[in-house]
């Protein structure tokens, strides 16, 4: 390998800071409180639901201990059945480097183990240490997880209030709700996934005009210190464009509404608002996720081709705004790449939920290589509630990366210069050039 062996590639890509795009840390609260912030992270809920643990739902907030603890102990049984797992392996790193613990998680141990995390989350620089472990030296959040403490690192704030363009179970109306919600208020959390009773909305939407109007509240209202807002686009939905009257007509069913008019929801409200922000808040980047659909809890990889082909059409008509894909449906990687070669404001980011895999994040790291110019590549996001789990993915990314780029330049394709030379970019550089983020190292 040029006279380097792989280890040396891994060391060398270890050295290589990242920057972290996308994240759920509460910035007063950047570590676990206990075992369940780590152990019931929502994609090792997802294992356990699988092996037969009764919880599928995620651990809500506010934060309740009696109700981590009920949770921990229904599902510490369950543990032994998921061990074979990407997830398990993480969650496995995570104790073993970070807390000294290298026993599996049982009904017989969870209590102990839960309470030196508890015992650890009181150290105030507790935080800063795990990022550093995982050279993450810029991060963004929930606009509505900012707090007033110091950070270790640069914080960038995300807007996930209202998604509009977001598909939810049991909620055939959920694109004009989530505008309702908005309309007149300061930015909150967005609504939990899984099933729910939602209030009804205060101020409700009752024609096209209505939604006009609180599409540029909601644009009004968004604020100054955004790096990006934070959607989704579902593939439920046609993004073909519609027409007041359509909307205003698919408004009268409202209560049982046809694939079709939510559909007319989600396009009449998304137009609205994408010519609104280019108008007004070109500053801020779209940040979106695609190829994930509903299901009770959690969702399921799911996009179609014709979606795929509506959003490349909706990015070329707003070549004002910039927008990062967060993918995750293996399938349609080839497809979104071919859109960020002939669109100058796409980029594609990281690996999202269902292609957090490492043979699926293999495949895609080297079809991204083959055909994405290094501006058109952000490297990495953890999609974390807490810097464990920044620290779990930025590992498994950085094994992969070391995987994919041992590989080629053995095989002559780079040379060893060339594969840290990518790293270094796609990890940081492009979130500094394309999304505007201060990075440090």
């Amino acid at each position: 390998m040029n006279g380097a062996s792989s280890e040396d590639l891994g060391q060398a890509l270890a050295e290589v800071p990242m920057a972290d795009v996308h994240t759920h840390l509460s910035q007063d609260r950047l570590g676990a409180r206990g075992l369940a912030d780590v152990a019931l992270y929502h994609m090792v809920i997802s294992d356990l639901y699988a092996a037969g643990c009764p919880d599928g739902q995620r651990v809500l907030e506010p934060h309740d201990p009696a109700v981590a603890a009920r949770r921990l102990e229904r599902a510490a049984p369950f543990f032994a059945r998921t061990a074979n797992t990407s997830n398990a392996w993480m969650l496995r790193a995570i104790l073993r480097d970070l807390y000294d613990w290298d026993e599996p998680i049982t009904s017989a141990n969870w209590e102990r183990l839960d309470g030196i995390i508890r015992e650890r989350s009181s150290d105030t620089g507790w935080a800063a240490s795990v990022l550093r472990k995982a050279n993450v030296t810029a991060s963004t959040t929930e606009y509505a997880r900012r707090g007033s403490g110091p950070t270790p690192v640069p914080l960038h704030y995300s807007l996930e209030w209202g998604m509009f363009t977001r598909a939810t179970w049991g909620h055939p109306d959920a694109p004009v709700y989530e505008l309702e919600r908005c309309w007149g208020f300061e930015p909150t959390p967005p609504l939990e996934i899984g099933p729910s009773q939602w209030p009804p909305a205060e101020r409700p939407i009752r024609s096209a005009a209505d939604a006009i109007d609180a599409v540029d509240w909601y644009v009004k209202a968004m604020p100054d210190n955004l790096m990006c807002m934070g959607t989704h686009f579902s593939t439920r939905f046609n993004y073909a464009g519609t027409t007041s009257a359509e909307f205003e007509a698919a408004l009268r069913n409202r209560s049982a509404p046809s694939v079709s008019e939510q559909g007319i929801f989600a396009s009449f409200i998304n137009d609205a608002f994408l010519e609104s922000l280019e108008r007004n808040r070109p500053d801020v980047a779209v940040m979106f996720s695609a190829g994930a659909e509903p299901l009770p809890y959690e969702t399921g990889s799911e996009l179609n081709q014709a979606t795929v082909g509506q959003l490349g059409e909706m990015m070329a008509r707003h070549s004002g705004l910039r927008f990062v894909c967060l993918l995750g449906s293996a399938h349609s990687n080839q497809a979104v790449c071919t859109l960020a070669r002939e669109i100058p404001n796409l980029a594609v980011g990281g690996y999202w939920w269902h292609n957090f895999y490492p043979s699926v994040m293999q495949g895609i790291l080297e079809q991204r290589l083959d055909m994405l110019p290094i501006p058109r590549h952000i490297g990495f996001f953890s999609d974390a509630y807490t810097v464990e789990w920044v620290y779990a993915k930025a590992l498994m990314v950085r094994r992969i990366a070391e995987r994919v780029l041992a590989g080629r330049v053995r095989d002559g394709w780079y040379t060893f210069e060339d594969a840290v030379a990518i790293a270094r970019t796609t990890w940081q550089q492009t979130a500094a050039d394309f999304l505007r983020m201060k990075v440090v190292g």
